[in-house]
């Protein structure tokens, strides 16, 4: 019995270290979210570092949001490359009557995850760009 309770023990210790294990590997993106400034929106990646891909941003068409066909927004996509693991439940939008109207994760393959988002009409990218702080990086989107 006791034998028994020992190894049932070092199984599942096994298992809880297993599952935490990926959101701790280089590269994973840890959180998304968005900002507001007087002036500016911000979309935020956050990743572990070592993390060297900004993301390959792109505009699209109202293809990327099938349901808003004949709206005036803009539609925009995100791709990053060589990501393990995605260690967020949900995405951590909080979307106003602002610049940035929707965002989505559109796919994600082993290393690979992709992003759409809709903004308002007028709105537009005016930044792209990395910043490093202690074992994270961050991509930022800027919308003005």
């Amino acid at each position: 019995m006791k034998k028994t309770s020992i190894l049932l023990t070092f199984f599942l210790l096994h298992c809880f270290f297993s599952m935490a294990q990926p959101c701790i590997q280089p590269g994973s993106l840890v959180s998304v979210r968005n900002i507001s400034t007087e002036k500016f929106e911000y979309i935020v990646f956050k990743f572990l570092k070592p993390h060297s891909d900004k993301g390959i941003l792109s505009a699209g068409t109202d293809e990327l949001f099938p349901f808003n066909k004949g709206k005036k927004n803009s539609y925009h996509k995100i791709v990053f490359n060589n990501v393990p693991h995605l260690c967020y439940n949900k995405l951590n939008i909080n979307i106003k009557k602002g610049k940035l109207l929707d965002l989505k994760v559109q796919q994600k393959t082993d290393n690979m995850v992709s992003y759409v988002f809709e903004l308002a009409p007028g709105a537009k990218i005016t930044g792209h760009y990395v910043k490093q702080q202690q074992d994270l990086y961050y991509v930022k989107i800027r919308i003005e």
